[in-house]
């Protein structure tokens, strides 16, 4: 079963003509289990993270993309001093859902002009020649150069893991 998520993937890379391996595998929840499937290092993963701020009494809700290397845990407090905020969580089944059409686990390291969302890189990102990811299913993996896949996005780069 493809998404549109997916599908638009695919289609942006190979528009882009960057060269990619696409994997089919068994559904992987986790980082170290689709790096277990991709028979790659969980340190070349980009682990994706959909970050809620809260609503504060001027300030709408919003939604960031947070991509780290997969072996690395994300720096709360360093991320709520990139956005300015003192209030943030992680996005829920719903949010990724309403979001980007993604169940959890599934979320590629893209935001614009994939998702309507700004990309926050983690510096731990650059340390690998290469980038694994699921592609918007849980099933299916893509893995490609760093430097290609910096070509594709614009991040904003930080440190924000630990």
């Amino acid at each position: 079963m493809k998404n549109e998520l997916h599908l638009r993937l695919i289609h942006y890379l190979e528009t882009h003509k960057v060269n990619y391996e696409s994997l089919s595998h068994p559904s992987a929840q986790t980082c170290q289990e689709a790096a277990n499937l991709r028979g790659a290092s969980l340190s070349i993963g980009g682990k994706t993270l959909l970050i809620k701020t809260s609503k504060q009494s001027h300030t709408p809700e919003e939604y960031f993309l947070f991509t780290l290397a997969a072996d690395r845990n994300l720096d709360s407090k360093r991320v709520r001093k990139i956005l300015g905020t003192h209030k943030m969580r992680f996005a829920n089944a719903q949010d990724l859902f309403k979001i980007a059409g993604v169940e959890k686990g599934a979320l590629p390291p893209f935001g614009r002009p994939l998702l309507p969302l700004d990309l926050y890189l983690d510096e731990s990102i650059l340390e690998n020649e290469l980038i694994a990811f699921n592609s918007g299913l849980t099933t299916h993996s893509i893995i490609l150069r760093t430097e290609d896949y910096l070509k594709l996005v614009q991040p904003k780069i930080n440190q924000f893991s630990k």
